[in-house]
């Protein structure tokens, strides 16, 4: 937790959502509309509230960018906190409630590292759905614990609304309940919702809905590797076991639900992951789910019921299941001394690069949009959610192209090289455009991650600095190996 804190506050970008959602942040505290357009250059597809709460934040003295990564980092360890209590409610045990604890905290510090302490409002909307979880699991259904569950989970959907495991369970743990729990429940969840859209749609503007719902492409290669990589791989022991525990949790009513939960996160997940832009948030329910089950099959072995009570037992699969983390943790990014010492440089080097931006008057296009918003850039393109609406058909590459082609961008920022976009099957940006890039524009800096290009006859500005480039190679290798992680549109 260490890195993951420090880098929160430091001045650096952590992956490219984070702009996004500074800069809506910034639209929503100046009372603009977030869904005036069903298909834009500057697509909102989350709920408002998310925004509104940064906002108010920064209203009391933080920093947008600081706000939504203090929220990260608190509502991490909230989470974390609800499974262990989650897992006290079902066994009035507090050691497996804080094993599940600690097991939680170390899955997302290990698989979804760049997540803690990163403005995304994912983890803000998941404590909401622990919450009616943990509402829903500590009595019977009754009709007013009924309309608190349902309460918690519209207030999740309305900062993030991918996140359907959660109500998903406790509807079919319903139907085994009765057809008149059923009713209930969707007859709450259904006014509860609509009262939400309306208040997003009389807020934000008359497209809520068909910006939430923009369509994207899919690939089943996609979903089958990743799923792979993010969702089994780093907990694969911990997956079997707790695929065994929910075969036999089915039939115990107290623990139903749960099992339930991680069956249908592990559908949901596995099969959202295929869709572009979507990366190891899809698989935070069952990193949530497996949490929980994983305590309560230690508090068996501990109790005896699996292993005859022998120390060993205890020891063994405690150590098995942490040390299960292992192979993830080496194959994967550096964590301790080595990032932490990396920081002040690339601090500097972020730096640097919205000192060049700045430099150089007039608008731009980011695919960093966190370096445009630093540079006091103003916010035309969302490069992701455009490049996938012109590839649906939604837009016209056409206007960008031909700004472009007279040079009326002042800067135009990539994250890797024009040469290497043009040779990837699957470019963040616009492909069109980079053939025009390439005749109207000319690399002004070039650092590792983030190319900027100027205008080649463009007015005379400040003196450009001497063209660096850094590792460049052994950067656009990884680039290409990234699983196109732009998260927000899931």
């Amino acid at each position: 937790m260490v890195y993951p804190v420090l880098r929160a506050f430091s001045f650096l970008e952590v992956s490219y959502n984070e702009g996004w959602n500074v800069y809506n942040a910034v639209a929503a505290d100046h009372h603009l509309p977030l869904y005036s357009q069903e298909y834009g250059w500057t697509t909102v597809n989350y709920p408002a509230l998310s925004f509104y709460v940064v906002a108010w934040l920064h209203r009391i003295g933080l920093g947008y960018l600081t706000a939504g990564r203090i929220l990260s980092l608190v509502c991490h360890a909230v989470s974390c906190m609800l499974v262990g209590i989650v897992v006290w409610r079902l066994n009035r045990d507090y050691r497996s409630a804080l094993f599940s604890c600690l097991f939680c905290s170390a899955v997302f510090c290990i698989a979804a590292n760049d997540y803690i302490g990163y403005d995304d409002p994912q983890i803000f909307a998941q404590v909401f759905f622990l919450c009616g979880f943990l509402v829903y699991i500590s009595g019977p259904p009754r009709f007013s614990r009924l309309a608190v569950t349902a309460l918690m989970f519209v207030l999740g959907g309305s900062i993030k609304h991918n996140l359907v495991e959660f109500p998903l369970a406790v509807l079919v743990d319903l139907a085994f309940v009765g057809r008149k729990k059923v009713l209930q429940y969707l007859s709450i969840s259904a006014a509860l919702l609509g009262a939400s859209i309306y208040i997003n749609t009389i807020v934000g503007g008359p497209f809520f809905v068909s910006d939430i719902l923009t369509p994207r492409s899919y690939s089943f290669k996609k979903a089958l590797l990743q799923f792979m990589e993010y969702g089994f791989g780093p907990v694969s022991l911990a997956m079997m076991a707790a695929l065994i525990w929910s075969v036999g949790s089915l039939k115990d009513k107290r623990l139903r639900v749960l099992a339930i939960l991680f069956l249908v996160a592990l559908v949901v997940g596995s099969v959202s992951g295929g869709g572009i832009g979507v990366w190891v948030n899809s698989y935070f329910d069952i990193y949530l789910s497996l949490s929980m089950i994983v305590g309560l099959i230690m508090h068996r072995v501990w109790r005896g019921q699996i292993g005859n009570g022998r120390a060993w037992a205890a020891l063994g699969v405690t150590l098995a299941l942490l040390l299960s983390f292992l192979p993830v943790w080496a194959a994967g990014p550096p964590l301790f001394r080595k990032a932490i010492s990396s920081l002040a440089e690339k601090q500097g080097q972020f730096n640097s690069e919205v000192s060049f931006l700045r430099a150089h008057p007039g608008p731009a296009f980011c695919e960093s949009l966190l370096r445009c918003y630093e540079a006091g850039k103003p916010y035309e393109y969302d490069p992701f959610n455009s490049a996938n609406l012109v590839k649906l058909g939604k837009l016209d590459a056409a206007t960008l192209v031909d700004r472009l082609s007279r040079g009326e961008l002042a800067v135009v920022q990539l994250c890797c090289s024009i040469d290497f976009l043009k040779k990837d099957d699957d470019p963040f940006i616009i492909p069109q455009t980079l053939s025009v890039l390439q005749t109207s524009y000319e690399l002004g800096l070039a650092h590792e991650g983030c190319y900027i290009y100027v205008p080649k006859n463009g007015p005379a500005g400040p003196a450009r600095p001497a063209r660096r480039i850094v590792n460049r190679p052994s950067w656009e290798a990884r680039y290409r190996s990234l699983p196109k992680m732009r998260a927000h549109p899931a």
